[in-house]
């Protein structure tokens, strides 16, 4: 079973502190098949480009960073995810998250490899139910609908 966790990040605003605390507590910890990747927008000292792109363990949405960008992020990232890395399970989640890596992993086992997954905790607004964006679980399967579908997603 493969699962990438991508953290939404940023370098602004007291985020990069996040971030570090990110890696140097859960991201720091190495486990087989699984993947930390965090997801920037512009970022001071990296050049801008039109389409998504990785260096190392980040991808770069080529979008401004903010708090209204953060969808278009996550979709940037997950399309990215999908061309370049083999996953059965995202979990997306913040820099204000604590993820501990072995629970989940061990609740991805324990559900098995699944199509239509989408889990987190349950919130609604204006009678629309979602998951929080602290973290959500989603499956391969609906990460592609959700990207071959971005043009007809209004954010």
């Amino acid at each position: 079973m493969k699962i990438i966790v991508l953290c939404l990040a940023n370098d602004e605003n007291g985020y990069d502190q996040m971030v570090k605390a990110c890696r140097n507590t859960w991201g720091s910890i190495s486990a087989e098949g699984l993947k930390i990747y965090y997801i920037y927008g512009h970022r001071n000292g990296i050049e801008k480009q039109d389409q998504t792109f990785a260096i190392e363990d980040c991808i770069y949405s080529p979008t401004p960073e903010g708090r209204h960008n953060l969808f278009i992020k996550t979709i940037n990232a997950f399309e990215w995810l999908l061309n370049n890395e083999e996953f059965d399970y995202i979990l997306r989640c913040n820099c204000g998250s604590y993820v501990d890596l072995k629970i989940l992993q061990q609740a991805c086992i324990d559900r098995g490899i699944r199509d239509n997954i989408y889990a987190g905790e349950q919130c609604e607004f204006s009678g629309i139910k979602y998951a929080s964006g602290a973290a959500f679980l989603i499956s391969h399967n609906l990460v592609k609908d959700i990207v071959s579908d971005k043009h007809q997603i209004s954010y």
